[in-house]
């Protein structure tokens, strides 16, 4: 049997939205479900446990072993029923999460996913409307209110069990991801139909709404003809890696992927900046820019690190911007950069100094689990890596085309 993305929403016996919030609510229906349903041999659920048992260096830092396996065991029993209610992508995805590893996560089979026509990061408090297709791109720049008359901060409160932030930062930007998931918004009562869900924005300076039915994208984002709201060059993320010299003669650095871009590996990058610098005058401050950086191979970054130390030694001053989005190997990175003298600015990294290295599992009917396989703690606990000065990105320098972190390191 072949189980369907979630379209509809757990209910309770009145028929009323229930959040689903705790683990524990899952269970009590779960394990009445699960009493006289017959064991399936290596069902999906029981995959799951064995996949995590066999590759995850410590599952059960955050969740006790027996509690899982009574989840798993619960999970089990109900699976088909959950499977005909389309629901158990979404019971498998909060059962993956309880083991509160950002890295470890499932992947649902999804038949014709739907997205709202736009993208939302979030600044302050607020889903902000970054890009959007043209028919919508007058929202640009607007603050995301309410979806279906439902507040995003209470959409963002329901969708918290299904997924897996070790930190606050991690939180909301898989939220924001996930804020225009047409499947993940019917299941948490913002949506009723597919095709169309009613959306209502508001114009941070003046504070006016505005609300409307948009329709939502079936054939996927087509960036060829998004607009994207007016921004500071430095906040928009641009391919693998690149660098440019600021208005005031700073030197910046954008590294957005641990990965060698296949037309410049790193190498061939860093080698090109030292000849271009060479026939120029020694920058003063050097910006290395990983607030959009979600990891890869931390090794990339090291013929970088090699340049970078060179114009340390000649006396420039480098500085790391980090964020919500950084993770996985975009922090330790940042330690790096750390490690060898630069200041880092901006926020705690969304991504912790743990878990990670990933392995892929089939767990069968179409659901892969993505699962850490090593533990990058050093047995100490998980946390963010906090910036040595602390500038947040504000909704009023969005708006007005200022780079907070980058202006305050021009400031210096």
């Amino acid at each position: 049997m072949t189980c369907k993305e979630p379209a509809s929403r757990w209910k309770e016996k009145k028929g009323e939205y229930g959040a689903m919030r705790k683990m524990a609510c899952v269970l009590a229906v779960l394990c009445c479900l699960a009493l006289g349903a017959a064991a399936q041999e290596k069902s999906v659920p029981r995959a799951v446990s064995s996949a995590i048992r066999d590759h995850h260096p410590n599952p059960f830092t955050h969740v006790r072993e027996t509690d899982f396996e009574k989840a798993v065991q619960a999970l089990d029993g109900a699976w088909e029923e959950l499977c005909a209610d389309g629901e158990a992508g979404f019971a498998l995805r909060e059962l993956v999460a309880s083991l509160g590893d950002e890295h470890t996560t499932v992947l649902c089979p999804r038949e014709q996913e739907r997205i709202l026509p736009f993208f939302v990061l979030k600044f302050e408090d607020e889903y902000i409307l970054v890009q959007a297709q043209q028919e919508e791109a007058a929202w640009t720049g607007m603050a995301l209110e309410a979806i279906g008359g439902v507040p995003a901060e209470e959409i963002a409160r329901r969708m918290d069990p299904y997924i897996s932030p070790e930190t606050e930062g991690w939180r909301d930007t898989l939220t924001a991801e996930e804020m225009t998931s047409v499947s993940m918004l019917m299941h948490v009562g913002a949506m009723q139909e597919p095709e169309q869900a009613t959306v209502t924005v508001r114009d941070p300076r003046t504070g006016q709404t505005q609300t409307a039915d948009v329709k939502t994208l079936d054939g996927g984002y087509d960036f060829s003809t998004s607009v994207i709201m007016p921004m500071a060059q430095t906040l928009m993320q641009s391919g693998f890696y690149y660098a440019t010299l600021l208005e005031g003669g700073e030197l910046f650095i954008q590294y957005n992927l641990c990965q060698d871009n296949p037309q410049m590996p790193m190498a061939d990058f860093a080698k090109a900046l030292r000849e271009q610098l060479a026939g120029m005058q020694r920058p003063e401050k050097i910006l290395v820019d990983l607030r959009n950086n979600g990891g890869g191979n931390s090794e990339v970054i090291r013929p970088l690190l090699d340049l970078l130390s060179e114009l340390r030694d000649q006396g420039s001053r480098i500085y790391a911007l980090i964020g919500d989005r950084t993770f996985s190997s975009g922090v330790l990175n940042a330690q790096d950069l750390r490690d060898m003298g630069a200041t880092l600015v901006g926020e705690p990294t969304g991504g912790v100094r743990g878990f990670g290295e990933l392995t892929t599992v089939e767990l069968g009917e179409g659901y892969v689990l993505s699962c850490s396989t090593k533990d990058f703690s050093g047995g100490k606990e998980h946390r963010p890596l906090e910036p040595d000065r602390r500038v947040e990105q504000t909704v009023e320098d969005l708006l007005a085309g200022v780079d907070s972190a980058v202006s305050y390191v021009q400031g210096l």
